[in-house]
């Protein structure tokens, strides 16, 4: 009966939503934690404009090296079938 008004494929819809949410969430973090790590030497009260060169260029390093990677299981994904 849940199937025939559609609840089983809203409930597989919105577990598939949430499963984005949290991997989207873990890929900020480790982001941010290579990111850091890399860049700030030492915590203070503000960045100063290396660190926060530094911190951009490894985010969009990491950026793009992760599209670089989904458009490649993307590729051999779409070549297999």
């Amino acid at each position: 009966m849940a199937d025939e008004l559609g609840l089983d494929s809203e409930m597989t819809k919105f577990a598939q939503v949430q499963q984005q949410k949290v991997m989207l969430q873990e890929g900020i973090l480790k982001i941010s934690n290579v990111c850091f790590d890399k860049c700030v030497s030492k915590p203070g009260s503000s960045m100063d404009s290396w660190t926060e060169s530094c911190m951009t260029n490894c985010v969009g390093r990491f950026i793009d090296a992760q599209k670089f990677f989904l458009n490649r299981l993307q590729q051999k994904a779409s070549s297999m079938g």
